[in-house]
């Protein structure tokens, strides 16, 4: 083989390997989740079973990162995990959490593909996928588009689902029976014997266990939160004026701007004189 074939073929090589290694290192990279923000702010006796539950022995604090716009998501998202971890509805504290690539918006990506939601063929779904996965590289957190219910509607159940199982296994093991013998409400692991667990008083034994994954979730004819008259989480401090709006917050160095716009104004009217019509428009 001439050295230019050598070369040539040398080059193919690499070439397929680095195209090989990188879909590779794409698909990991999409199939992987992001870290969990929570975990930095979670110390020593504390628990945090993903990005949207901590538990400590002082409370549970619970993450909806999509913007409350007064759709009433704040409150929507806190029912979903409390909904499956047995949450009694006002006994945790609910936060945006900071900005996060865990928090990113499953849903918002596959919207962005230029298809109408019904459309279901083969390129549709294939770019949906494409975006969807795009959103989730880039990490991208956001509130719009429709899209809060449709990204957390599983994905906070399933938290609050996994939450609750990893506080039974924590029970079992601290009062050695069997998991199947344990049941949850109002924020509690129920022993066999009818003793009420706080799961504040399981942070520190549940700290050190692999959260539980794959958990079924329950049937909608079993819920008791979700799809039920409750009070929004943020209506006494709307009403009582204690509430922090965005326009409220300050940072480090923020800066205050205002946009200028001129100031005169008057109309402008235009005669079409073949059809003697009068049009009308405002000028700045």
């Amino acid at each position: 083989m001439s050295v230019a074939g050598k070369i040539a073929r040398r080059g193919f090589l690499l070439a397929s390997a680095a195209v090989a290694g990188g879909v590779a290192f794409g698909v990991w990279a999409v199939r992987n989740p992001h870290r969990n923000p929570l975990v930095q702010d979670t110390g020593e006796g504390e628990a945090t079973f993903n990005p949207w539950v901590q538990v400590t022995a002082s409370g549970i604090t619970l993450i909806a990162p999509h913007a409350e716009k007064g759709q009433g998501v704040f409150s929507t998202q806190a029912a979903l995990i409390a909904e499956e971890m047995d949450l009694e509805w006002g006994s945790f504290d609910v936060s945006f959490g900071m900005p996060a690539p865990a928090y990113w918006n499953t849903a918002l990506g596959g919207a962005a593909a230029p298809f109408l939601s019904r459309d279901q063929g083969t390129l549709p779904t294939i770019m949906r996928g494409v975006m969807t996965s795009a959103f989730k590289m880039l990490g991208a957190m956001g509130t719009g588009g429709s899209s809060s219910m449709p990204d957390s509607f599983v994905k906070l159940r399933a938290a609050g689902a996994s939450a609750r199982e990893t506080l039974k296994l924590a029970a079992a093991a601290a009062y050695d029976v069997a998991v199947a013998d344990l049941r949850t409400a109002n924020s509690h692991v129920i022993l066999p014997d009818g003793r009420e667990i706080p799961y504040t008083a399981l942070a520190e034994a549940a700290a050190g266990i692999a959260p539980v994954g794959d958990v079924a979730l329950r049937d909608p004819s079993a819920w008791k939160l979700l799809g039920t008259d409750m009070m929004r989480l943020d209506v006494p401090a709307k009403s009582t004026g204690t509430l922090t709006y965005g326009i409220d917050v300050a940072v480090e160095g923020m800066k205050h701007a205002a946009v200028r716009t001129n100031g005169w104004f008057h109309e402008v009217y235009a005669l079409d004189s073949p059809n003697m019509s009068v049009s009308y428009f405002w000028a700045y």
